[in-house]
């Protein structure tokens, strides 16, 4: 135990403090006791430790209420200086009492298999560090920056200073006296209309980052703090298809589509009518949609989350924030959207249409990521279902018999790609710019499938392009 008598002080301060606490907690009913939670909720058992920072001076203090610790139990480390806070802080971590693992019955804020405490908690005092470096130019009146849970039983909290410098009379009469006041307004609430039920669903966020509506001019205070207030903004509500679709101007968007595989149905149409209107997008993944709640009551985002990180995902990442900023993103205006999302519909009621241009997307995401073989094959889907289809067109065209029909349909054995392409070409269902067109990329398709020769850039590049035409002309009934 350290002899300092700043350290000693520290810890006759939380001695008075846990038992002044216990004092008046015992006075309330079991009801008020439950409403009770924080840095400051010191019912037994109990145990508190701090880890001090000098030169400034900081404080964290962590609270927690482990049955398998002894109740009262209170470590007060040494003041270190910043230099070597964090090396200090990582020796202390690994010490016996931080290793268990996480228990079943236990929520860490960032659920990951076979968490230890130790882990739980390193991440709560990482973040009070960085809220160090961000105070340091900054006037905190105030010297409690409030509570963060790390364990179900462990809460962590920054202090600006000293804590002994706080009154004990006045933190347990505050806490004490919101326990009383908010048993009182939950029994009123009771009586009054209970609030809307969340609108539960999926979202994601549109990817490459868009920008919805007018740009925003930060001023020079909002550069200088980095703060960037344009974050969570909404753009505005719509309906698709009878779903309710919330859309941020950062691009994040939320739905009350619980079902999985229609929620992808949905996502990537837009992603493709975003394509197809000369917008850059990608495919959305199963991992990259977001668990999202919709506030029925103001249409806006409630909350959301995502299960793994993708670069799509990684744009909830708060950095991502500065280095993404509007000027960054493709601006689309809100009147455009909301007609990419009206054509969206049109086309989602067209379902053959749709499953085609599902290719055009998933075509375009692997173009960017430079992946051209998945890229040409992918678009040369959409070019020989074009083929086909006017193969099929030409012999309707020409009132030919269904067993006939049945024959030049049915297989490549006789009737193959290459003379499919010359018959429609000669008889002028493919002008003869497409049919040279086509010739060259079903060459490409040969060599790639038969003789492994690589798919290059330029021709992943054309393949793509021409794929979208296509797909423009095809759905042009529909949307334009």
């Amino acid at each position: 135990m350290s002899r300092d008598p700043e350290v000693k002080r520290v810890r006759d301060w939380l001695t008075r403090l846990v038992i002044r606490f216990r004092e008046e907690y015992d006075k309330l009913t079991d009801s008020e006791k439950r409403i009770l939670q924080g840095i400051y909720d010191c019912h037994s058992p109990c145990q508190l430790e701090v880890f001090w920072i000098k030169d400034p001076e900081f404080m964290i203090l962590v609270n927690t209420h482990f049955i398998d610790r002894e109740d009262m139990e209170i470590i007060v480390h040494e003041p270190t200086k910043t230099s070597s806070f964090l090396e200090k802080a990582e020796r202390i971590l690994e010490e016996p009492r931080w290793r268990r693992e996480v228990g079943k019955t236990e929520r860490p804020v960032f659920p990951e298999d076979r968490l230890t405490h130790a882990e739980c908690l390193a991440d709560r005092i990482g973040g009070c560090v960085h809220q160090v470096k961000n105070m340091l130019f900054k006037d905190f009146s105030r010297q409690d920056m409030g509570s963060m849970i790390f364990v179900e039983a462990g809460y962590v909290s920054l202090f600006k200073g000293n804590i002994c410098e706080l009154d004990i009379e006045q933190i347990v009469s505050k806490e004490i006296d919101t326990a009383r006041r908010s048993k009182q307004s939950s029994d009123k609430t009771t009586e009054q209309r209970q609030p809307a039920t969340k609108l539960r669903g999926l979202g994601t966020w549109f990817y490459p980052p868009v920008w919805i509506g007018e740009v925003p001019k930060l001023s020079l205070n909002d550069r200088l703090n980095v703060r960037y207030p344009y974050a969570w903004k909404k753009a505005f509500n719509h309906t698709l298809l009878g779903h309710h679709i919330v859309l941020n101007q950062d691009g994040l968007f939320a739905t009350n589509i619980e079902d999985r595989k229609e929620a992808l149905r949905i996502f990537n149409t837009l992603m493709d009518i975003l394509v197809v209107s000369g917008r850059p997008a990608h495919a959305v993944r199963e991992q990259e949609l977001a668990q999202s709640q919709i506030d029925p009551e103001n249409f806006t985002i409630a909350s959301y989350g995502f299960e793994e990180t993708t670069l799509r995902t990684s744009l909830s990442d708060p950095s991502s924030i500065h280095f993404l900023s509007p000027p960054l993103r493709t601006r689309i205006s809100g009147e455009e959207m909301i007609e990419i999302l009206q054509k969206t519909e049109k086309i989602l009621g067209q379902p053959e249409h749709a499953e085609t241009l599902r290719f055009l997307v998933e075509a375009h995401t692997h173009l960017s990521n430079a992946e051209f073989s998945q890229a040409f094959m992918m678009s040369w889907i959409i070019l020989e279902k074009h083929i086909s289809d006017l193969w099929a067109d030409l012999l309707k065209a020409q009132d030919v018999s269904e067993m006939r029909k049945r024959k030049l349909l049915g297989g490549h054995d006789k009737w193959t790609i290459d003379i499919i392409l010359e018959t429609l070409n000669l008889s002028g269902s493919l002008e003869p710019k497409r049919f040279q067109e086509l010739m060259k990329l079903k060459k490409k398709r040969n060599d790639f499938i038969h003789e492994r020769k690589r798919i290059a850039k330029d021709d992943a590049e054309t393949c793509v392009n021409l794929s979208k035409e296509v797909v423009k002309e095809l759905i042009s009934q529909y949307i334009m």
